[in-house]
């Protein structure tokens, strides 16, 4: 089973993702800010099959920042940046990082997800 960390401070979004997750076989593992995330990779980077991070959130990293800094440690990691921001923010996202525009629907979010989730 895949461990997908799932970084939003929206709650409500973050549960959505988190079941969305779980629907497709992948367990997730939920947090409200980049800064918790990166803390949290720093000793569980092994566990993880997948991160998936909101954009803007409080503290110092932003999704981008975290974005570049896990691509840069960990470059197997794979990484989906989500934002409704989509329009200023794209030029940031990573190459190698795959991006989906809020407000997206279900499928959406399924099909990006999905490759990284089968075994």
């Amino acid at each position: 089973m895949t461990r997908v960390l799932v970084i939003d401070d929206e709650p409500v979004l973050r549960e959505l993702m988190c079941e969305l997750v779980e629907e497709r076989g992948g367990k997730p593992i939920a947090l409200a800010s980049a800064d918790a995330g990166m803390a949290y990779l720093e000793n569980h980077v092994d566990e993880i099959g997948l991160l998936v991070t909101d954009v803007r959130m409080p503290g110092l990293l932003d999704g981008h920042a975290l974005a570049r800094l896990v691509l840069d440690r960990w470059p197997e990691l794979p990484v989906v940046i989500t934002s409704g921001y989509d329009g200023e923010l794209l030029y940031r996202v990573p190459e190698n990082a795959q991006f989906i525009a809020k407000p997206w629907d279900v499928a959406q979010f399924q099909a990006v997800i999905e490759p990284y989730l089968l075994d």
